[in-house]
């Protein structure tokens, strides 16, 4: 496609081109928008990793959960990025709530990348799921992701960089991401 890519990865372009399978073809959540879906399982590890959210709680942040950043109480300067969501108590770790009934409010404090990873899914859904109260919506944008939706997200991603962006690489095994056994 005619689209210039200039984001560099070790000083390489991360892909020579766009090519037009990774706009069109079918993805693990039944979006037809590939490399963004596989921005927003990117964004949805970013979140969780930052935060310490659980699978569910991060499945259930809506838009909007990222308030301006709060100024710090030491007088520092240093602002503070918070994420505002729910956490569901007793719960099996791979249930994921379908409504935030039973939820309670929870606040988590979180660095600029975070908040920026939430900023990119809220733009991605402008596009995929305009009207979701979720940030991470199934493809009927009615309710979160299911738990498993996101696993054939996370092995869309998987094998997107292990065939796509790995093997550009000159050391492509130390950007490969290993088999989940």
């Amino acid at each position: 496609l005619p689209v210039e890519t200039t984001t560099k990865l070790h000083n390489q372009l991360w892909v020579p081109g766009i090519r037009r399978h990774l706009l069109t073809a079918n993805h693990g959540d039944g979006n037809a928008r590939p490399l963004l879906s596989h921005l927003r399982t990117a964004a949805m590890i970013v979140i969780g990793y930052f935060t310490g959210m659980r699978g569910q709680e991060v499945l259930t942040l809506q838009p909007g959960c990222c308030p301006e950043p709060l100024p710090s109480e030491s007088g520092s300067g240093h602002r503070i990025n918070i994420i505002n969501g729910h956490i569901f108590k007793g719960l099996n770790t791979g249930d994921v709530p379908r409504s935030l009934e039973n939820a309670t409010p929870a606040t988590w404090a979180t660095i600029s990348d975070a908040r920026k990873a939430v900023a990119v899914v809220e733009r991605i859904n402008e596009i995929i799921a305009p009207n979701s109260e979720w940030l991470f919506s199934d493809k009927t944008g009615n309710a979160p992701m299911s738990a498993g939706t996101v696993q054939k997200c996370m092995k869309s991603l998987v094998a997107f960089i292990n065939t796509e962006l790995a093997p550009r690489r000159s050391a492509s095994e130390a950007f490969s991401v290993p088999a989940d056994d």
